[in-house]
């Protein structure tokens, strides 16, 4: 590999800014919040004028030992992260320069962009149903899937697995609330202000005075109250389908005419 030299944050910032294929470029995180540390990651979102993009992300150490996440857009992409938003088929990163902070932006395109992302947010992020669905399904499984680890092989279950699963809850909880998610600290910070209760219980699965098995109960309690926001678990009876399809309906019909013929096949063959 090419032998190269890693800026520091501000040459790297000006970089950014000043090449010519720059269209905007947003911070967001402790950065943009003005309550950096010397530790503290450097986040932003940078759009460039190629018609497409092939990485869209880099993660950098600095000079001064700092993690760079850099994540990149073309100009085309806007429109379509707007559609997604509207319909409800967007990620937490699509939703991320609403609440940024510009520090490039000649042509005023992203302010344009940050505009209308805030008029779709002002009324109520939208959540598709497949969306919605495949959240509720990841939270159930990986509850299930921990509980199974503590019983059946509680010397593999760690402490990084139970922070790893409920800290991706949290982002549920957020979405599920109609929040915006914009990091970890900052969403354990506003969940503390505005849900108590819940804080509370996930705050408990980094109690270090706790066991294992007691940070799971807490998760658990977390867990529930996530999926109460939106209706409770899935049923056990309930058919559930992710594939192609733009239509979640679609793919429910699909899928139970698929376990109809196949449950109802009455020409059992032995399994190779």
């Amino acid at each position: 590999m090419p032998e190269h030299h890693t800026p520091d944050k501000q040459t790297l910032l000006n970089r950014l800014c000043n090449w010519p294929h720059t269209i905007g470029l947003l911070v967001f995180g402790s950065f943009s919040r003005k309550e950096e540390l010397p530790e503290s990651d450097l986040d932003s979102w940078m759009v460039v004028d190629y018609p497409e993009v092939d990485i869209e992300s880099f993660h950098i150490t600095l000079s001064d030992g700092r993690r760079c996440d850099l994540w990149i857009r073309s100009a085309d992409d806007l429109p379509e992260i707007i559609r997604r938003v509207k319909q409800g088929t967007g990620s937490t990163w699509d939703l991320i320069p609403a609440s940024a902070d510009i520090l490039y932006d000649p042509d005023g395109i992203l302010q344009d962009f940050k505009n209308e992302l805030n008029e779709i947010i002002a009324g109520g992020v939208p959540f598709a149903p497949g969306n919605l669905m495949f959240r509720r399904f990841q939270i159930q499984h990986g509850m299930a899937a921990l509980k199974n680890h503590l019983e059946k092989e509680p010397e593999s279950l760690t402490k990084m697995m139970i922070a790893t699963e409920a800290f991706t809850w949290l982002e549920s909880y957020f979405l599920f609330q109609g929040w915006i998610f914009t990091g970890q600290r900052l969403a354990l910070r506003e969940l503390q202000e505005r849900e108590p209760e819940a804080y509370g219980k996930l705050q408990s699965v980094f109690d270090e005075q706790l066991s294992l098995p007691e940070r799971v109960n807490a998760l658990e309690s977390f867990a529930d109250l996530t999926l109460r926001l939106v209706g409770g678990p899935i049923p056990k009876d309930q058919v559930f389908a992710i594939g192609r399809s733009g239509s979640q309906i679609d793919l429910f019909e699909m899928a139970h005419s698929f376990f109809k013929e196949v449950l109802g096949n009455k020409q059992d063959h032995p399994t190779p």
